[in-house]
């Protein structure tokens, strides 16, 4: 039986595929890194890559910033960008950690995967075929800090829930986005990770699958177990926050209707 085979004109580009999560939980110290994994869809290329940071930023608690905007890392330039060296060798199901470094549970990044798909032969049937195609992909750790929580400027807040959504007092328009604003269900909140028992605490979230602008609510709780209970308070307004970025509130206050 005769055996053919197809080939579009060129190389697929590589597809840069990042493991996005989010954490939730209140006594479990977040996770400083994620993986990301490389496929091509042209069989027998070769792939290589490399990575690049854009930016890190680790800030110390204390008192010395108000409602605070952003802690901002710039987004790469297009030419640095293309201009990154994709010369790892990259070994196909591998799953390559990026990110922080183990302990710095609090800082926020901006990493940039560059990948190079490459492929060349001469067939029997004497058709030359050869190129390389480039992919790339970003990734993104967004923190969000708040320090010396209290409850209607007294009491005790126990475990503090992430909600927010990319669109003001809506739901999420994007796919994938780990929140939903102004909801009763938890399954639409993370927690924060609550660094210490006193009554003046400091609570921290990060997340992976944060890709552009959005806007953060919270609400503080009781725990029952792990799981979150009856709601303590909540946070008046809306805060904006940006993706791969750190956003820090010193004294935020928890309100009761």
């Amino acid at each position: 039986m005769d055996s053919y085979q197809f080939w579009s004109d060129g190389i697929s580009p590589p597809v840069v595929r990042v493991e996005r999560k989010s954490h939730n939980a209140t006594y479990t110290t977040p996770e400083t890194s994620t993986r990301f994994r490389i496929d091509s869809e042209t069989p027998g290329a070769v792939i290589k890559y490399g990575v690049v940071n854009n930016g890190a930023k680790t800030i110390a608690w204390n008192t010395s910033y108000d409602l605070a905007p952003d802690l901002g890392n710039p987004d790469i330039v297009q030419s640095v960008l293309e201009g990154v060296s994709a010369s790892t060798a990259y070994i196909s199901g591998d799953s390559i950690p990026i990110g922080a470094t183990a302990g710095n549970f609090f800082e926020s990044r901006k990493d940039y995967v560059k990948a190079a798909a490459a492929y060349s032969t001469v067939n029997t049937n004497l058709h030359y075929f050869t190129g390389t195609a480039y992919g790339y992909e970003g990734a993104f750790r967004s923190v969000v800090l708040f320090s010396h929580i209290s409850r209607d400027g007294n009491g005790v807040i126990p475990a503090i829930a992430v909600q927010g959504s990319n669109v003001l007092s809506s739901i999420p328009t994007i796919s994938g986005f780990p929140l939903m604003d102004q909801t009763p269900y938890t399954h639409y909140m993370r927690q924060m990770y609550r660094t210490d028992n006193t009554r003046n605490a400091h609570f921290a979230w990060t997340s992976w699958e944060i890709v552009s602008d959005w806007y953060l609510r919270s609400a503080g709780y009781t725990l029952s177990g792990t799981s979150l209970n009856a709601q303590l308070g909540f946070q008046k307004g809306h805060i904006k926050c940006t993706y791969g970025n750190t956003t820090y509130i010193s004294l935020q206050a928890f309100w009761q209707d």
